[in-house]
């Protein structure tokens, strides 16, 4: 799929929802932030930054500043725990 097609879809989402019961609804971007932040904060007060994994993958992995951006977010929790394709390795048997 191209990015023209991908951007264009009518399945985009381009407002936060949120699962309310079995339900999805649409929320604004200062609640979705405010909970999605509130719950960040709260699972690192529990577990600790490190727990906390990104695993950036191939698509992803190619754009100029998508591992830049993620590589800030990971920092600004504190987790060291960043991955790409490129850092898998198989194991033998």
């Amino acid at each position: 799929m191209n990015q023209r097609k991908l951007y264009g879809s009518p399945d985009r989402l381009e407002f936060p929802e949120k699962r309310i019961g079995g339900w999805w609804e649409r929320i604004s971007w200062d609640q979705a932030i405010s909970e999605i932040g509130a719950k960040v904060k709260s699972l690192r007060a529990e577990h600790g930054a490190d727990p906390t994994k990104m695993y950036v993958g191939t698509a992803a992995g190619f754009s100029m500043l998508q591992p830049i951006f993620a590589q800030g977010f990971m920092q600004g929790l504190g987790s060291k725990s960043i991955y790409g394709s490129a850092s898998q390795l198989g194991r033998s048997r």
